[in-house]
């Protein structure tokens, strides 16, 4: 049973407790808030979080921002094709300086959302690359179909940490079904997976 949560900085840290035993630490404040939100998650989901004793924090912080959804669909500024020029444009460049070689993107291996799509490229000419980075895992990108941004796909933390990223930087009228405002991924993940944002459709 959590009973306190608190937040410290010590020389240059954040750190997170819960029941006085270290919960997590970070650089950022935001980080550590995120860890702990992730953490009670269930009670901030079930309401028996009332007797929490929060410390340098409120847990106002730590439950994700709810609003009613829009059902209405929102227009789409960009189609695929132009998705995938954009990130061509802002994003391959970046890639082929990586891997030492031409790349391309990959139709057969990008992946439809309600919101845009998930991009995937490939080295035309593997054995033309870097061997150190040509045949490692290539992280796709990301595009959103209302207002047209490009972004990363989350790294090693995962696609869906990217795709929460991508969202929050809509503006609140543009959010359709998806959580307003801007919070850690890990505090706001269930609510986007129940909004549908890692759901694949057809392209």
């Amino acid at each position: 049973m959590i009973d306190r949560i608190e937040i410290h900085e010590r020389h240059g840290m954040w750190i997170g407790l819960v029941n006085g035993d270290i919960a997590g630490c970070a650089r950022t404040r935001d980080a550590v808030v995120d860890i702990l939100g992730a953490l009670l998650r269930n009670e901030l989901d079930d309401g028996t979080h009332d007797g929490i004793e929060a410390v340098g924090l409120t847990i106002d912080e730590l439950a994700p921002k709810r609003s009613s959804p829009s059902t209405v669909p929102l227009p789409s500024l960009i189609d695929f094709a132009e998705a995938k020029l954009r990130v061509a444009d802002q994003w391959l460049p970046i890639s082929e300086r990586r891997v030492k070689t031409q790349v391309e993107i990959v139709d057969d291996l990008c992946v439809a959302y309600e919101w845009g799509w998930e991009i995937h490229w490939r080295p035309i000419n593997p054995d033309d690359g870097d061997p150190r980075f040509v045949n490692e895992y290539h992280f796709p990108y990301l595009a959103d179909r209302v207002t047209g941004t490009v972004w990363l796909s989350g790294g090693t933390r995962g696609i869906r940490r990217g795709i929460i990223e991508l969202l929050q930087k809509r503006p609140d009228e543009l959010r359709g079904p998806y959580p307003p405002g801007k919070q850690g991924w890990l505090t706001v993940i269930d609510e986007f997976e129940k909004a549908g944002a890692f759901e694949p459709q057809n392209k």
